[in-house]
């Protein structure tokens, strides 16, 4: 799926969605225990519950993914560890 074309989409997403969109980007897809992370390397974000994603815009799923990042960039490096 394109970039445009799932950002134009209202439905939800899929986990073969989400990926491909997370792809778009540059990062991967992993679930661990019914939750959505992105990955990049050794890094890793939680996006959202699985079940989420039916009701998640692809906009709304971006946005989930730029605050995770947001917010573990502001996180003390020592507290990582």
């Amino acid at each position: 799926m394109s970039e445009t074309k799932a950002i134009e989409t209202c439905e939800g997403l899929d986990i073969s969605e989400a990926r491909d969109l997370l792809q778009v980007y540059g990062y991967g897809l992993t679930c661990r225990f019914e939750h959505v992370h992105a990955t990049s390397g050794r890094a890793e974000w939680h996006i959202c519950l699985v079940a989420e994603l039916a009701l998640m815009h692809p906009s709304h799923f971006l946005a989930c993914l730029e605050e995770a990042i947001k917010i573990s960039s502001s996180v003390p490096e020592s507290m990582t560890r």
